[in-house]
């Protein structure tokens, strides 16, 4: 059978401006130079009763086989906001991915960084300053909840690390999840610009399982 490499759904009908507050006031990820992204992250499994679950706070650590800028690098974030994870909203988001990925959510963990990316005239934001790359789990999910005056961010896919063309070159559009088997291709995003003098930004939901 073949193996399935990404999977795009829209979900028009959610209301992201609900997670635009849980996003202003996020802490800076120290662990990479400058000031342009901001990041928290918590693991999640569904109990007995079909709710999300927060699991224990634990640090997030990638081999150097897979990460060549934060390779082995214990990492620790602040946990997502506990008001946020009751929402509705990040309960579809939650459900979808496990759905488009084929996630037993009561069984797997799922882990979730919640990442604003910077942009402006002084700021170069970076989506994924490590480079095309693998992140080490089955599967990867990438929802974009918000963008504003920023321009680039393009989420592109490719079979092997060192091809020329991409398997699939694509701004998410608000609302837009793409779900990406981790073990078949390798996956990057484009640098942001900004639009305006205004400080822009690029909200992102990113799943691991």
């Amino acid at each position: 059978m073949r193996t399935w490499q990404y999977k795009l759904r829209n979900y028009t009908s959610l209301e992201n401006r609900l997670f635009e507050d849980y996003f202003e006031n996020m802490p800076y990820d120290p662990y990479v130079k400058g000031h342009f992204r901001k990041r928290r992250f918590s693991r999640f499994k569904l109990n007995h009763f079909g709710e999300i679950e927060v699991l224990p706070h634990k640090k997030f650590i990638q081999t150097s086989k897979v990460n060549d800028l934060l390779g082995d690098v214990e990492r620790e974030y602040e946990e997502i906001d506990e008001n946020l994870v009751k929402t509705e909203e990040f309960g579809r988001i939650f459900k979808g991915f496990a759905e488009l990925a084929k996630v037993n959510a009561y069984i797997s963990e799922i882990g979730i960084h919640q990442i604003r990316i910077l942009s402006s005239i002084y700021i170069d934001g970076e989506p994924a300053p490590e480079g095309r790359h693998q992140d080490g789990f089955d599967f990867i999910g990438i929802f974009c909840s918000r963008r504003k005056w920023v321009d680039g961010g393009k989420s592109e896919l490719y079979l092997e690390k060192t091809d020329e063309k991409p398997l699939l070159s694509k701004i998410l559009k608000e609302n837009e999840m793409l779900v990406v088997n981790d073990k078949a291709v390798f996956h990057t995003a484009t640098k942001l610009s900004p639009t305006t003098n205004e400080l822009g930004y690029r909200d992102v939901f990113v799943f691991t399982a």
